[in-house]
């Protein structure tokens, strides 16, 4: 069985949080290696904020080789004991970032060895605490989730994700409805300035999109343009999601060009299948207002995508009026 590098670096990682019981390090000047321990922390450091960059701007279409260029600068750090808590903060990103086939437990307990290290070494770590709300999500302890975010909030950060972890636990443990206002927090606060709040801030906005905005809210076309402009050039799935939403709203003009940009960043179905629900869906308005000719060059379109009927047709089953006009037509032309 072929093992991975990033496999092997976590198993080093785990027998040093698991053998090590070392002090944060406290450096006096009696101490004969601290010039070396300082060097250390310093270029572990360093390591870690260029793993920890790596993996902020990991998508579907880099993972492997982010996670392994990530892997290859912890590598250095995480041989030993590393006193660089945020060395051990990415790699335990880098556990849940990886492709594996490790179970959710396994794949949690791994999570929470490397954060317990980082807070051995740095008890106020905020990031630490938010990553470990999603350990305990994974093992469905929802009161150590709320505990582990509290805490994260109790050192004052300003992460965006503080306000996503909130939203997933509310999500899990009152319903969907109650996680929206704490994604239009994070959509309120703006992109940020850094990959990460960029990578929040447009995850917030897809959530948000699925719900119908209020007075004084951003539309969807307002929320998609904010997307469309600020999530990473990888990122295929955003721009296929609020396609989706734009042609569940009849707005199909949107929807074909949303989903086309989808699929020049990536080739996946449900992309191609919502291009096809925004091509039929304009083709039946122009069959409708007699425009016969335009609308077969979309239908011609339309049927050179790889899609399925049934999935197609699920784009159409919302409540929008103009839909509801156009299934007639849409029945006769969706083949």
């Amino acid at each position: 069985m072929r093992v991975s590098f990033v496999t092997l670096l976590l198993a080093l990682m785990l027998a040093a949080c698991n053998t090590s019981k070392t002090e944060p390090a406290t450096l006096r000047e009696e101490n004969p290696q601290a010039s070396y321990q300082i060097d250390t922390v310093a270029s572990d450091d360093a390591a870690a904020s260029r793993a920890g960059a790596l993996l902020d701007a990991t998508y579907y279409r880099n993972k492997v080789q982010n996670t392994s260029a990530a892997a290859v600068l912890l590598a250095p750090a995480l041989k030993g004991v590393s006193r660089s808590a945020s060395a051990y903060v990415q790699a335990a990103r880098l556990t849940v970032m990886e492709p594996t086939q490790t179970s959710d437990e396994e794949l949690a307990i791994r999570y929470h060895a490397l954060l317990d290290r980082a807070l051995e070494i740095q008890p106020s770590n905020a990031k630490a605490y938010i990553l470990k709300a999603e350990a305990f999500d994974m093992q469905s302890d929802y009161a150590s989730e709320r505990t582990s975010l509290d805490k994260s909030k109790a050192l004052g950060t300003v992460d965006p994700w503080l306000l996503m972890g909130y939203a997933r636990l509310d999500s899990k443990t009152k319903g969907r409805n109650e996680s929206v206002g704490w994604y239009r927090q994070v959509v309120s606060g703006g992109p940020g300035n850094s990959e990460s709040d960029r990578r929040a801030f447009v995850s917030a906005a897809v959530q948000v999109g699925q719900y119908n905005s209020g007075p004084g809210e951003l539309s969807l076309e307002q929320l998609g343009a904010l997307v469309w402009k600020h999530r990473n050039p990888n990122d295929a799935y955003s721009l296929g999601s609020f396609a989706q939403y734009f042609v569940i709203e009849a707005n199909y003009d949107t929807g074909v060009v949303f989903a086309k940009e989808a699929l020049r960043v990536m080739d996946y179905r449900v992309a191609r299948t919502t291009l096809a629900a925004a091509l039929y869906g304009k083709a039946a308005e122009l069959l409708v207002a007699g425009k016969a000719a335009e609308a077969g060059r979309l239908m011609t379109e339309a049927r050179l995508t790889d899609y399925d009927r049934d999935e197609v047709f699920k784009h159409y089953s919302g409540t929008n009026e103009r839909t509801a006009k156009l299934l007639p037509t849409l029945r006769k032309i969706v083949l």
